[in-house]
């Protein structure tokens, strides 16, 4: 099959959207980590799937996730477990992969993500992905804290700035939380992780554009003063529309408030789930 054709299938399913990367049976990994790697003893890919390196922390499914010291850093390492013949046929491409390959796309375009260490694959299903935690500190965290308006204003302005910059070049997250952006005082950047369902199109399909920007928005919701979420979300959407006018239309807003509030449902309903 053709790269052009995947290509297309891929965009017609729904999928991520980088099949262009060639990766190869086994571990690979970057360069500056293949010494440490070796040093560490987990140069291969069973190696290191079955290192007591590894300190697992959480699961979701098909994959696993854990934190492993190596350099004096903190790396964070996905599993991603064999999948049915069935499911490996219908569903889109492995989170690892998209991860992987979406990071580097995104490097050079210029969007600040988490730097990709490795990544493996054993031929059966199973892969795996090493990378570095992101410099700076959750957006989900910092709107939390008790810091001057000024400086929220401030900060969301960059966070608008980063996520119309980031559509206009036809990415969407589809995992645009609070939680998976993070802002580095240091350098000033806005910077985006968890990017398993990343999608990249040649135009903007908008219902993809108004779920991120609801995800946004309702995580800003859950974290903020009333009076702090409304004014900075006429800001925000002041300076995403002035990079992206073609959204300037009260029609998407609308669609994003309702957006919000059917996430906001959904919430409560697996919260009073959970509880029973």
């Amino acid at each position: 099959m053709s790269l052009h054709v995947l290509e297309v299938l891929t965009r017609f399913l729904g999928g991520s959207l980088y099949p262009a990367m060639p990766l190869r049976k086994g571990l690979e990994v970057a360069n500056g980590w293949v010494s440490l790697f070796d040093s560490a003893g987990i140069l291969g890919f069973d190696a290191l799937w079955d290192s007591g390196r590894l300190n697992r922390f959480g699961e979701k499914p098909g994959r696993d996730i854990s934190t492993m010291e190596l350099g004096g850093k903190t790396l964070f390492v996905k599993r991603y477990y064999k999948k049915s013949l069935l499911s490996s046929i219908l569903s889109r491409l492995e989170g690892s992969v998209v991860e992987w390959v979406g990071a580097h796309v995104l490097k050079d375009l210029g969007f600040k993500s988490f730097e990709p260490v490795a990544i493996g694959f054993d031929g059966s299903g199973r892969s795996i992905l090493v990378i570095a935690k992101i410099e700076g500190e959750r957006l989900e965290d910092f709107f939390k804290r008790d810091v001057p308006f000024e400086y929220k204003v401030n900060v969301t302005e960059r966070l608008a700035d980063f996520a119309a910059r980031f559509h206009a070049c036809g990415f969407t997250h589809q995992d645009f939380y609070l939680c998976h952006l993070f802002w580095n005082k240091e350098t000033g950047e806005i910077g985006v992780i968890d990017l398993q369902r990343l999608r990249r199109t040649g135009h903007l399909i908008l219902p993809w554009v108004i779920k991120d920007l609801a995800q946004i928005g309702y995580s800003s919701k859950n974290v903020l003063k009333i009076e702090e979420w409304a004014e900075l979300s006429d800001i925000f959407w002041d300076t995403y529309t002035s990079v992206l006018p073609k959204f300037k239309d009260g029609r998407i807003v609308e669609k994003i408030q309702k957006k919000i509030a059917r996430i906001e449902r959904h919430d409560i309903k697996l919260k009073k789930g959970s509880a029973r």
